[in-house]
């Protein structure tokens, strides 16, 4: 239980464990968070990819989180988290990452924050009105909540990406095979693969 669960790590490097635990046995471990998550009846999970062209020069960590952000904002309001209750409230708790540029970011997006409408070319200002407070910073090494989020983006990523391990032991659908009861299938219109939103940068 001291011990951090860090997907990349247990798959292509060596963490150390003091168990001295096997690849295989770790591959189990974090198939078994993946099941775990399954079966909590709280949890809904958003995920978005963002593919980035060659030619794109603006900045992918506020291209990123802009779209989790907007995504986030706009499952609340519609009330598709569990309870299914509109008048919801979120907090975004982060990984370290940059906190000063992700808290300037979602200041302005509740100022005003316009995306395309649509109904049209038009775009409309969809300011963030459901997330409460500033983004919470915690390092995951104390934090089962974001060693559990790490497992589900290594897995969500294996899917387009799949390294040498993962094709050899033919886990790139880990992602959608155990979590199927916990992706949330509302985050976009229209279908998307593993319901995760895929936007092109």
């Amino acid at each position: 239980m001291t011990e951090e669960i860090h997907a990349s790590v247990f798959i292509n490097g060596n963490p150390n464990l003091r168990a001295g635990i096997s690849k295989n046995h770790k591959i189990l471990i974090l198939r078994e968070c993946l099941r775990f998550l399954n079966t909590r009846s709280e949890i809904s999970i958003v995920t978005v990819r963002i593919e980035k062209n060659s030619d794109y020069t603006n900045d992918v960590f506020e291209f990123a989180w802009k779209l989790l952000i907007q995504r986030i904002d706009n499952t609340l309001k519609a009330g598709n988290f569990p309870g299914k209750l509109k008048a919801d409230k979120g907090l975004i708790i982060t990984d370290n990452t940059d906190e000063i540029k992700l808290r300037k970011l979602l200041r302005k997006m509740r100022r005003f924050n316009f995306v395309p409408s649509k109904f049209g070319r038009a775009s409309i200002d969809a300011k963030i009105t459901s997330i409460i407070e500033d983004p919470v910073s915690r390092d995951s090494k104390s934090s089962y909540i974001h060693q559990m989020a790490d497992v589900v983006c290594y897995f969500a990523r294996q899917y387009y990406e799949p390294n040498k391990t993962i094709r050899k032991k033919g886990l790139r659908n880990f992602y959608i095979a155990n979590l199927g009861n916990v992706l949330n299938p509302n985050i976009s219109p229209r279908n998307t693969v593993n319901y995760i939103l895929e936007q092109q940068a």
